[in-house]
């Protein structure tokens, strides 16, 4: 039976990057109602921008490789 340690280990950066995105939208949701969403962005905007660059380097890392390849053949 598969566990949430089982699923976590095969999560990509761009499937953290898509859960924190579904939990900024759901915290924003939820504190509409207290008023606080602009300060709940801003947190959890902060709090995912490295995730994002994380995705981004990695992404333009394998893009200069991918080139490489097609290069050198």
């Amino acid at each position: 039976m598969s566990t949430r340690s089982d699923f976590v280990k095969h999560c990509t950066p761009l499937d953290n990057a898509t859960a924190g995105l579904v939990d900024i939208v759901k915290l924003a949701l939820l504190e509409i109602v207290d008023g606080r969403l602009n300060e709940i962005l801003e947190e959890e905007i902060t709090r995912c921008s490295s995730v994002i660059n994380e995705i981004l380097f990695l992404l333009s890392t394998q893009a200069k490789k991918h080139s490489e390849n097609v290069t050198g053949q």
